[in-house]
């Protein structure tokens, strides 16, 4: 099976260990959706490389999922005919949100960040990481999308968001 392949890749057991746990929670919660076994389930990329499930029969109501798992903890989401993206974070201490922030976030994300107090920092660079992430998810194009140019708005109090982003436009073959 191509996920035990993978999982034997991880440097770190431990890792590989959570990538089958993941995958086998996944297959999971997919089957009941489905109505397949977990083992019947077959995974193939999308055009962007995000996971999805190998197409059904015709007029069969599309499952789509995404995925995130994080220091030990993982997030599922599952939706029919609509494209899904999550992100799990954990907030950790010794990272250089301000620097990070100023290199990857729009200005107001980067002011909202660094206009806090040095203790509620880290928890705010986050919480734009993992919106930032699962929206590019959704979208199927990751984190090799430019992360200033997907801008998090967040409501005054926090508990929504809308998303701002300026997509790519290919350059031009006039003469």
């Amino acid at each position: 099976m191509e996920e035990q392949a993978r999982a034997g890749r991880f440097v770190r057991p431990d890792d590989g260990n959570c990538y089958i746990l993941a995958r086998g929670c996944l297959r999971a919660v997919l089957a009941r959706y489905t109505g397949l076994g977990p083992s019947a389930l077959i995974f193939q990329p999308g055009a962007t490389g995000k996971p999805a499930l190998a197409a059904g029969p015709d007029g069969e109501e599309r499952v789509l999922f995404n995925l995130s798992h994080s220091h030990g903890r993982m997030l599922i989401a599952v939706a029919r005919q609509r494209e899904v993206g999550v992100d799990l974070e954990q907030i950790r201490d010794g990272v250089e949100v301000a620097k990070l922030a100023q290199r990857f976030y729009s200005p107001s994300e980067c002011e909202s960040v660094t206009g806090l107090p040095a203790p509620a920092q880290a928890a705010q660079f986050f919480r734009y990481w993992a919106a930032k992430e699962a929206f590019l998810k959704c979208k199927g194009v990751g984190l090799q999308f430019p992360l200033d140019r997907c801008e998090i708005m967040l409501s005054p109090d926090e508990s929504t968001a809308s998303v701002n982003w300026k997509l790519l436009l290919a350059p031009s073959n006039r003469g």
